[in-house]
């Protein structure tokens, strides 16, 4: 696994495991970089890093993209609104970051076609259109 500082991949070395005290028979990774002598986990920079309670990230994002309230949604997940909040904005910076990232990976347009397609919008109450006749 890649140092997440210092980006060496050939320098680390598994030093260890953790856990969590809600996820007690889960066991996290630990590693050491022999290049900048820094230890990170497996969780390191994903959106479960320094998290009490990770197993609420898929269930919040789905209710509230459900449009579902903060309020709602901690008493459906079982938790606070408190918590509901501040996983709504670790979810926005993570969804962010990610999107910057792919952006900056992505080749620059230098064209853009658009199609010849028209769209008309027609309104009962228009003045001056008289209805159509009935085909019957």
């Amino acid at each position: 696994m890649p140092c997440p500082h210092c980006r060496h991949a050939t320098t680390t070395v598994r030093k260890g495991y953790f856990s969590r005290k809600n996820l007690k028979n889960r066991r996290f990774q630990r590693f050491l970089c022999q290049t900048c002598r820094r230890y990170f986990s497996e969780t390191t920079g994903t959106l479960a890093y320094r998290q009490k309670r990770p197993e609420l990230h898929k269930a919040v994002f789905i209710l509230l993209n459900s449009c579902v309230s903060q309020r709602r949604t901690a008493l459906i997940a079982g938790t606070t609104p408190v918590t509901v909040a501040r996983k709504l904005v670790r979810l926005a910076r993570f969804a962010r970051l990610h999107h910057e990232n792919w952006l900056s990976k992505m080749q620059p347009v230098s064209t853009a076609v658009f199609g010849d397609m028209e769209t008309f919008e027609h309104d009962q109450n228009m003045r001056g259109s008289s209805p159509s006749p009935s085909p019957w």
